[in-house]
């Protein structure tokens, strides 16, 4: 589902409701529908009902969580200078600590 997520919703509150729309319809209607054949009193129109709200409730959730997790810049390439100063920070960090320089023991 997470594959069909990168393909089909974007990043923000667009995406996370198109997410929530069809993670809502994936689960719960089959879910609802088994319902209905399962127990008697359960009718088909409680069922569609049923149905509707719970992927109402999943595109809201969606899109919340959309809006809470924004695209994000690709990662810093090793050209790069904060790469390379965060690459330069850690070497030597498994050396004995009579090896290490004194810029690493700050």
């Amino acid at each position: 589902m997470v594959g069909s997520y990168a393909k089909l919703a974007g990043p923000g509150i667009g995406g996370g409701a198109t997410f929530g729309f069809y993670a809502g319809v994936l689960y719960s209607f089959p879910m609802f529908y088994a319902m209905h054949l399962l127990f008697n009193g359960y009718t088909s129109e409680l069922a569609w009902i049923n149905t509707v709200y719970q992927i109402i409730v999943y595109m809201i959730v969606g899109a919340t969580a959309g809006a809470l997790n924004k695209a994000r810049p690709l990662a810093p390439q090793l050209g790069d200078g904060t790469a390379r100063s965060q690459l330069s920070r850690l070497e030597g960090i498994n050396e004995p600590t009579s090896r290490r320089s004194p810029r690493m023991l700050r």
